[in-house]
């Protein structure tokens, strides 16, 4: 099983947004079983997964003391993708829970107050020495501020397309515990989706070939 922690210091960067589409987009192209899970005290995705009618994803309920435990579960229980939503206060101390993960996305909106945010959690993800990779989110493309953006996540690490543009749709489908992919399977959106789905799950399709090609 792989698992993926989406986290990021600053409140409103779209994590429960990013974390419940990304895993209905991996079961929706075959990759499943997807399980979801909640680490935020405020439970945006566990309330988004009561709300939902669909069977899938599944829901398993953790703490960050008990996240190790689950993870174990979950393998065992031959669960393929884990999502991990996580509160915006990430401090020191919670190293040990970015270490858990195979894959940390670092949500942003192109803004300034993002990217200085930002500053405070590089350390822990270099402390952690786990992959992680940003992801922008309610973009405007036309924005000179966007590419301004990515620029400057580029010195840190590598920048995810496509982003993630500021679409109604997105708060929309998250009322009833659904994704753009299900409320406007035809639409832009949707498709968005998918293609940063395909992304996110080649970045270890692209660690397994290194490792291959590597000598013995």
């Amino acid at each position: 099983m792989k698992t993926i922690i989406i986290a990021n210091q600053k409140g409103g960067s779209g994590k429960s947004t990013l974390v419940t589409h990304l895993a209905v987009a991996a079961e929706r192209a075959g990759d499943g079983p997807v399980v979801l899970t909640d680490t935020d005290p405020q439970g945006t995705t566990a309330d988004w997964f009561n709300a939902r009618a669909a069977q899938t994803p599944g829901y398993a309920p953790t703490t960050m003391e008990t996240l190790p435990e689950t993870i174990r579960a979950l393998d065992d229980a031959g669960a393929a993708w884990l999502f991990v939503d996580t509160a915006p206060a990430l401090h020191a101390q919670n190293v040990d829970l970015l270490r858990l993960a195979d894959l940390v996305i670092v949500p942003l909106c192109a803004s300034p107050n993002d990217v200085r945010a930002l500053a405070r959690m590089l350390p822990l993800l270099s402390a952690a020495h786990r992959p992680f990779v940003f992801i922008l989110t309610r973009v405007n493309p036309q924005a000179k501020l966007t590419i301004q953006t990515v620029m400057a996540l580029s010195e840190h690490g590598p920048v995810l397309q496509p982003p993630l543009r500021e679409r109604v749709a997105y708060p929309t489908a998250m009322i009833d515990g659904r994704t753009v992919q299900e409320i406007e399977p035809g639409g832009a959106a949707s498709s968005e989706i998918a293609e940063l789905w395909q992304n996110v799950k080649r970045r270890f399709t692209e660690k397994t070939e290194r490792l291959k090609g590597e000598p013995t």
